[in-house]
């Protein structure tokens, strides 16, 4: 697709247990590929991140969120340790910590500094029982970086296209999001916000005003005859 400079997937999964020593902390998984730290702006602090390797033997690699990175690891030096990922005790996977994300912040949808990334293989390849009737786990994102200067009106009107055609849908089932409607969105959110707070502070004023107005009322009443 013109405009298209990068694509990465991803399969996020909540609820795993990560187990280090005697640390014990629940995270969530990003199934994703090599791509995913370019398209999505990110970069390596420590080690490496995933590499098409990975992806293509569903090797147990995986690379660590700035935050949790210090949560399992507070001694430091995470890179070649072993990590355990648990679901439920129906999933242990002894991992190998491959790398440590730079700090990013949050993102939509979470904060990227406490995600634990795989490669998105062989979490498809290991949770069986997340599998749809066709018998595949299903990608739930997908990333889009755009080139400098790209249509992203234009660029997101050929993904939506395309997808409609692999997906032999007669309309979208799917939704397509740029960061401008992810700010827009968080501007509505705050300015909602504002008149709401300025509203209650208005409210809050004329209750005031009224108390003290009849107070001083009925104060002036009651010395009407002295005054």
């Amino acid at each position: 697709i013109p405009g298209v400079k990068g694509v990465a997937p991803q399969i996020s999964l909540d609820g795993l247990q990560a187990i280090s020593g005697a640390t014990n902390q629940q995270v969530t998984i990003i199934g994703t590929t090599p791509e995913y730290p370019e398209v999505r702006a990110s970069a390596v602090a420590e080690g490496t991140f995933l590499t098409a390797d990975d992806v293509d033997r569903k090797t147990l690699n995986l690379v660590l969120g700035a935050e949790i990175a210090k949560t399992l690891f507070p001694d430091g030096a995470p890179v070649g340790e072993s990590l355990r990922l648990s679901l439920g005790g129906r999933i242990n996977l002894n991992f190998k910590v491959e790398g440590v994300m730079a700090p990013k912040g949050g993102s939509g949808g979470g904060t990227a500094d406490n995600y634990i990334f795989v490669p998105v293989s062989t979490l498809q390849n290991r949770l069986g029982f997340f599998r749809n009737p066709s018998g595949e786990v299903n990608v739930n994102q997908i990333n889009v970086q755009t080139a400098d200067g790209a249509n992203q009106e234009d660029v997101m009107a050929r993904v939506s296209q395309l997808l409609t055609e692999r997906h032999a849908a007669a309309s979208p089932d799917f939704t397509i999001q740029s960061q401008d409607d992810l700010v827009g969105a968080a501007g509505e959110v705050s300015r909602t916000l504002s008149i709401l707070l300025g509203s209650i502070a208005g409210i809050s004023l004329v209750v005031g005003g009224i108390g003290v107005m009849n107070i001083m009322l009925v104060s002036v009443t009651e010395r009407t005859r002295e005054i």
